[in-house]
């Protein structure tokens, strides 16, 4: 009803469980046919990243310009508050903290910002950015352990490839 309210004619309310088609679409699984599958009740915290730069269509990377970028994006952990969100340019072996903007509302996101300047010309980085919410969750660290069939609720960190490049300015 979350999606087509217009359509809503009626609500039964009845006893005991129910198992249907939702159900069965949005549940943790392993495989397709998992019989001990789960279903989703809570989304954990994400951060996401407005990839920066130009795409670059043979290396799948983006360009930047040298000199200091700007990172953009939005965080989100529904009535929750966003506590922190932290920045990688090195694939995640290292962290900082990003500028983090209020909510757009009770149920909104938070921009998050952080200006990055790569040390090098030429070289190729791995951006990544991770949430932390005020109730302690954060984004999973990647796993095989996290898979799901249908990928729901998947919080790893976002990873965007990129190239700084002298003429993607």
């Amino acid at each position: 009803g979350m999606a087509s309210v217009k359509w809503l004619t009626s609500i039964q309310v009845t006893a005991g469980g129910w198992w249907g088609h939702q159900m069965n679409a949005y549940s943790y699984k392993r495989t397709a046919d998992d019989e001990q599958a789960l279903p989703l009740q809570q989304l954990g915290c994400r951060a996401l990243m407005a990839p920066p730069g130009y795409p670059d269509f043979f290396s799948r990377a983006r360009l930047v310009p040298p000199g200091t970028v700007r990172i953009e994006g939005k965080a989100w952990a529904g009535a929750v508050d966003i506590a922190r969100v932290e920045f990688s340019s090195d694939g995640g072996a290292s962290w900082q903290s990003a500028t983090l903007l209020p909510k757009s509302g009770v149920f909104g996101w938070s921009s998050w910002f952080v200006e990055w300047r790569p040390a090098e010309e030429g070289e190729t980085y791995v951006l990544s950015c991770r949430a932390f919410d005020a109730q302690g969750r954060a984004q999973e660290a990647p796993s095989d352990d996290a898979f799901n069939w249908g990928s729901y609720a998947l919080t790893q960190p976002q990873k965007v490839y990129v190239k700084v490049e002298a003429a993607a300015g």
